[in-house]
């Protein structure tokens, strides 16, 4: 598989997995979100490739970079050679079967840099790592 965690699907590949008409996104942007371990694992262990689909923003909003919110996160990544943001939603989640995408490769006009993958990979774990209070204590 030539996909790795933090690569940015193809719109073609969106639009035949039907990724693309998700929600009133026009300009949709799908990550990888599975482990690079998972994505070289045999189909039969890891039958399929986590994905999330964002959406592109004009720019980054405070509390959404660099994973402050585990509910949303903003993402500056390159497009055709321009800085863009990508704005992510953690309920966006969807899993595909990994024999959809074996022979697809990342799209080379959209790359999430270095920084850009540890960010995402800290805010995906957040999700599930974080502190829970009770109702009282909250009140």
């Amino acid at each position: 598989m030539k996909l790795r965690q933090g690569s940015i699907l193809p719109r073609d590949i969106c639009d035949r997995l039907g990724l693309s008409i998700i929600g009133d996104n026009s300009d949709p942007v799908i990550l990888v979100i599975s482990h690079d371990c998972d994505l070289v694992k045999p189909q039969v262990l890891e039958p399929s490739v986590e994905l999330i689909h964002g959406q592109i923003r004009d720019e980054l909003k405070p509390g959404l970079p660099y994973g402050q919110s585990p509910r949303m996160l903003h993402l500056e990544f390159v497009q055709h050679d321009k800085k863009k943001v990508i704005e992510l939603c953690a309920l966006n989640k969807v899993n595909i079967d990994k024999a959809e995408l074996l022979n697809v490769d990342p799209d080379p006009d959209a790359i999430l840099e270095a920084k850009g993958v540890q960010i995402l990979q800290g805010w995906l774990a957040a999700r599930y790592n974080r502190a829970a209070f009770p109702d009282d204590l909250n009140t």
